[in-house]
């Protein structure tokens, strides 16, 4: 334990010191910025591409991960106009509608 401002040399292998700080600068190098408009051309050849079978939001945004665009991205991107997406269930019971027992 060190008291005051001692100051101590720490021994490490170079091929440790590498192993710690080399997959951070590949993280950030991996990572490719998409602009929005980019973003969308891309998710839209992905929705051509499947045809009739409609993608969830977990399908869309494991593919659209690989361009870098994040899942909040991805669903502005299904919000969007034309995009078809799948119900969510039947429709929402009001006190209009609601089943009497």
């Amino acid at each position: 334990m060190f008291y005051g401002p001692e100051i101590a040399t720490i021994f490490i292998l170079e091929t440790d010191l590498r192993r710690l700080i080399g997959p951070a600068s590949k993280r950030e190098a991996r990572r490719p910025v998409t602009s929005d408009a980019e973003a969308r051309r891309h998710f839209e050849e992905w929705r051509k591409s499947r045809g009739d079978n409609i993608p969830s939001l977990k399908e869309d945004a494991n593919h659209m991960k690989q361009f870098g665009v994040s899942r909040d991205r991805v669903r502005k991107l299904r919000k969007s106009d034309g995009v078809v997406n799948l119900s969510r269930g039947g429709p929402r019971r009001t006190p209009q509608n609601r089943r009497i027992k």
